[in-house]
């Protein structure tokens, strides 16, 4: 696949694509019980209330801002890994 992305989001979709399936979920879910969203695109504020169902909308505002996020050494630092 060949996938562009703006220079913002290239921490992210690094992480995302040269990561194992089981390496990214488990990112994602880390990401997600600390309350926020993590993709390809970036990270969100997220809302993860229970029962609410796959495919839903979860993030509740704009990205984190993504300054912050030069590499992806700076996501595992944001998480606290």
């Amino acid at each position: 696949d060949i996938k562009v992305h703006p220079r913002v989001e290239f921490p992210f979709a690094l992480l995302s694509f040269t990561g194992s399936g089981p390496f990214n979920r488990s990112m994602r879910l880390f990401a997600r019980r600390a309350g926020f969203s993590l993709s390809d695109h970036g990270i969100c504020e997220a809302s993860h209330a229970r029962g609410m169902g796959r495919g839903r909308r979860l993030w509740t505002g704009p990205p984190i801002a993504q300054q912050k996020f030069l590499e992806e050494k700076d996501i595992f630092h944001f998480l606290g890994l």
